[in-house]
């Protein structure tokens, strides 16, 4: 403010205010929130990608297709909870700077580290990735 600009709220605003919206969430929650939404926005792509592909193959094979599609994503999911999330975001080792030896089947200390949600939003973009592979062969 410069010199003679009155303030922006009176006291009893101010004290209206803080009284009323200063008990935001915790930053935590609003992360994994966040992490939540974004996932399931991802994840839906899937569906899009099913479509995009049931429609460009012959009419016969479309029920392939879409099965195809779901057997993308449950072995992802597996691939991904037994060593892909532990690859790509577990610790690395003494004398290993390459690959991470930690989480495994989401194990070692998980539950007080990264947490569920982080694991569903890199998965969905593991598994939308190899969706994507997987349909420009189709």
């Amino acid at each position: 403010m410069s010199g003679g600009e009155p303030p922006p709220f009176s006291p009893e605003q101010q004290k209206y205010l803080d009284a009323h919206y200063s008990n935001s969430p915790p930053p935590d929650y609003v992360d994994v929130h966040w992490l939540l939404y974004n996932g399931v926005l991802v994840f839906l792509m899937q569906c899009g990608f099913a479509m995009l592909c049931a429609g460009s193959v012959r009419a016969k094979n479309a029920q392939n297709i879409l099965l195809k599609n779901i057997v993308d994503v449950c072995v992802g999911a597996l691939g991904f909870w037994s060593t892909g999330f532990a690859f790509a975001y577990g610790n690395r080792g003494t004398g290993n700077f390459f690959i991470g030896t930690k989480y495994f089947f989401l194990s070692k200390g998980f539950a007080g580290g990264p947490g569920y949600h982080t694991w569903f939003f890199q998965f969905a973009f593991a598994a939308t990735a190899a969706t994507i592979v997987s349909g420009a062969v189709a």
